[in-house]
């Protein structure tokens, strides 16, 4: 993703030729070949943390839409910035990388290290309002 964030700032610069206007531009930022079902992607995580447990909520509705995305785009003007990792290094760099930063143990889910928690801590500090927007101080 930072190599994507990297592409998008330096867009305006890399290509003067393309057809496409450079202050327009909406690109889906991927790879062709990481388009997989969640429970895939679980999986896969799964094989490289050996003892992980998945379990699917067998009464939960099917989700029937289609998260299939096409990356051509990206592929076309991302040059150098498309993804050339296949997703089990990128799955092993991130456990590796998840263990270095020493996440709380055993309670995680109320840590600020989840997004909704930290977003009702700044609400409850009145540094953001309902609408997740700065307040002046």
């Amino acid at each position: 993703m930072a190599k994507a964030i990297i592409w998008a700032l330096l867009y305006k610069n890399i290509n003067d030729n393309l057809q496409i206007p450079k202050n327009i531009i909406s690109v889906n930022i991927g790879s062709n070949s990481w388009n997989f079902k969640v429970i895939d992607l679980a999986n896969k995580v799964k094989d490289q943390l050996k003892n992980t447990k998945i379990e699917l909520n067998k009464f939960a509705s099917p989700d029937k839409r289609s998260y299939k995305v096409n990356f051509d785009l990206f592929k076309k003007l991302g040059g150098e910035y498309y993804p050339n990792r296949n997703i089990e290094e990128t799955i092993e760099k991130l456990i590796n990388q998840i263990k270095n930063i020493s996440l709380p143990d055993g309670n995680f889910r109320n840590s600020n290290f989840i997004r909704l928690n930290h977003l009702r801590n700044l609400i409850n500090q009145k540094l953001i309002d309902d609408n997740l927007r700065w307040l002046k101080h």
